[in-house]
């Protein structure tokens, strides 16, 4: 284990726009979204980067990797989510080689989000369980519908960036039940 990087899972925001039937948060025992604060606040943000440059400074990182995450991180806005990019940029960037990541079902993706992603060389990461039937049946919206046909147009934005050289890198995260 390399102990000069580190990866941070960081909440933007404690709810979702779908309803997954396997949500450990949401459909199960954690019901933390209940009290949690619905968002990151801008303070709380700046508290994060502050105590993330002095954690890469004492410890002497050289890479760290903030990965937004929610419920779905893209709930916080376009505009919250520019300035929370800054924001790190700004307190990690000369201390740190810093990169940024989001993990999303890319129900929300338009060319603004493509563009925000490439501004700030964020890696997105879309959530995603498989064929139309398997996504479908798990991945559902909150009137019972499925997500496939969403998420797989907002990956199809994200793909078309990719091709363009307009984003470094794109994943998909699936969830498998044997």
């Amino acid at each position: 284990m390399d102990t000069k990087n580190l990866e941070v899972v960081l909440k933007l925001t404690e709810r979702c726009n779908i309803d997954c039937t396997y949500c450990y948060v949401f459909n199960g025992v954690d019901d933390s979204y209940k009290t949690d604060p619905p968002k990151l606040t801008p303070e709380k943000c700046i508290e994060v980067a502050s105590y993330l440059r002095q954690a890469s400074e004492s410890l002497n990182l050289k890479k760290l990797q903030i990965d937004f995450h929610g419920g779905e991180p893209m709930l916080i806005g376009k505009r919250r989510f520019s300035e929370y990019c800054e924001v790190f940029n700004e307190v990690l960037g000369s201390v740190v080689d810093l990169s940024l990541a989001i993990q999303t079902n890319a129900t929300l993706i338009d060319e603004e989000w493509v563009r925000l992603f490439s501004k700030y060389k964020v890696s997105p990461g879309v959530s995603l369980d498989g064929n139309k039937l398997i996504n479908d049946k798990n991945r559902i919206d909150f009137k019972g519908r499925g997500t496939y046909d969403k998420t797989v147009n907002g990956l199809n934005l994200l793909r078309s960036a990719y091709d363009a050289g307009k984003i470094d890198s794109l994943g998909v995260l699936c969830v498998i039940n044997p």
